[in-house]
């Protein structure tokens, strides 16, 4: 699978495995030239960016993302391959505000709040932010790394083996998700602060953390 990647050296969004000349589909339509419409790849993608946020990843189409710039959908083919190219690109600069969220998050506790209150804050760049970066696409890949170092520093204070932390790094992971998905489906109605309730399965996980694992020494 071609690797998809956004730079505004190369000046566009796109596989690299695409030529230019193939993304000209007719773009300059009468009214909606590009030159006109003023577009450019950064523009483009923090048109994206905006939608996103504003209707959630899943709103996120060539032609949703066309009429909120003023243009028709093939201008926007000089600037992204298609809405795959686009996607990844936009899942990535999610990725990349979620790590900045996490920044000043050094313990289990404070990570998980910080991970919650992104997720409560920019739902649309949450959900994006869970796309699977393909292995091939450095720029993506590097952001979802960096994502799993904080969560890793996030653990660093338990004594795991390698195998452990993973096994903790994906159960924190799931009960965060599970955590996020549940308070903005407004599933969790009754009467008590969800930071409360965060803090107390945070604290069961914790323990489980600390206990010495079947066949250690004490």
């Amino acid at each position: 699978m071609a690797a998809h990647s956004w730079s505004p050296r190369q000046g566009t969004i796109r596989s690299p495995s695409v030529r230019r000349s193939s993304l000209r589909r007719s773009s300059s339509l009468p009214g909606h030239s590009v030159a006109r419409a003023g577009l450019t790849p950064d523009r483009v993608r923090e048109a994206a960016i905006k939608l996103v946020r504003a209707e959630g990843f899943d709103a996120l189409s060539l032609g949703a993302l066309a009429r909120e710039l003023g243009v028709r959908v093939p201008s926007l083919y000089n600037h992204v391959d298609n809405l795959d190219t686009l996607r990844a690109a936009v899942s990535a600069s999610a990725i990349l505000s979620l790590d900045e969220a996490l920044r000043d998050a050094p313990s289990l506790e404070t990570i998980a709040h910080a991970y919650l209150a992104f997720a409560r804050t920019e739902p649309g760049l949450y959900r994006a932010s869970l796309r699977a970066p393909n292995p091939e696409n450095t720029h993506h890949e590097a952001a979802a790394l960096r994502v799993l170092e904080r969560i890793e520093e996030a653990l660093a204070e338990f004594s795991l083996g390698p195998d452990e932390r993973i096994d903790a790094i994906r159960g924190l992971r799931a009960l965060l998700h599970g955590f996020v998905e549940l308070t903005l489906a407004g599933a969790f109605e009754m009467p008590r602060s969800i930071e409360t309730s965060l803090d107390s399965v945070l604290a069961t996980f914790r323990r489980g953390l600390e206990a010495p694992t079947p066949g250690s020494r004490t």
